[in-house]
């Protein structure tokens, strides 16, 4: 009789059990999380904030609309069940645009699929062996191709390996510490490149193309680094180039403290 009894209440635990699953599959696949809503936005970097101006009612460069990446992340609206859905294929296509560089996806309940973008930002130009203008991130990858629509005023990287990722980090860092530096507050980077043909006490250098402004007028300058860029020694020498109004055409200063500037004709 105790056997018996045992058997009923373990049958009716079971019978239980599979009604509760039962119940919950059929919850977890009715309409009420179907996927009906695909939400897109992107998350902006600050340069590419700040291209916009305040006052302005512009929306910052996106590269990457939000259509584009609902077509990339192909999620059967009003068929996929949101519980079902495999975030990790969503993520994967969308990856596939060279312009993402990050996606992060969220399961909103009960019937919301959240995207959102980050983006790839450029941080110089480069020509490829075939010509072609492409984009270099901060990593030192090179992605996309260059539109007139695409970010303004970055500079260009020329007689670089576009495959080799560690002489255009070096460029790269060359760059970042001019803009951080109080250099920059006189004069801007057009271009950079390595500079094979030749070596500074300090290392490798880089020979670069400068702009700075003197009575209105842009001024173009040659300037050769070595490894160790006197940052320091060349915000004297913009100073005094600018307080003094001479117009520079070429500065040497991949040779340890000294620098060395030569003057463009009539300054």
């Amino acid at each position: 009789m105790h056997g018996l009894r045992k058997k009923f209440v373990m049958t009716l635990s079971a019978a239980a059990v599979l009604v509760a699953v039962v119940g919950v599959y059929r919850a977890i696949h009715s309409p009420l999380f179907t996927v009906q809503v695909v939400e897109v936005t992107d998350q902006v970097s600050a340069s590419q904030a700040a291209a916009v101006p305040a006052d302005s009612s512009a929306q910052p460069w996106t590269p990457v609309d939000a259509q584009t990446i609902t077509d990339l992340a192909a999620v059967p609206v009003g068929q996929s069940n949101l519980f079902d859905l495999d975030l990790a294929r969503v993520e994967k296509r969308i990856l596939s645009n060279e312009w993402v560089r990050e996606v992060r996806l969220q399961k909103r309940f009960p019937q919301t699929l959240s995207i959102t973008t980050v983006f790839k930002e450029p941080r110089a130009i480069i020509q490829l062996e075939t010509g072609a203008l492409s984009y270099v991130d901060q990593d030192g990858k090179v992605f996309g191709k260059v539109t007139l629509s695409g970010p303004k005023n970055l500079a260009f990287i020329s007689s670089a390996d576009s495959e080799d990722q560690g002489q255009l980090k070096s460029l790269l860092k060359l760059l970042s510490d001019w803009e951080s530096s109080p250099v920059s507050k006189f004069a801007r980077i057009e271009s950079l490149s390595p500079d094979s043909g030749a070596e500074s006490p300090g290392g490798a250098t880089f020979k670069l193309m400068i702009s700075y402004t003197l009575d209105s007028h842009l001024i173009h300058a040659r300037v050769d680094l070595g490894r160790d860029v006197p940052f320091s020694q060349l915000t004297q020498v913009f100073d005094y180039l600018h307080s003094h109004r001479i117009a520079a055409r070429q500065i040497f200063a991949d040779a340890g403290k000294k620098i060395v500037v030569k003057t463009a004709h009539g300054s």
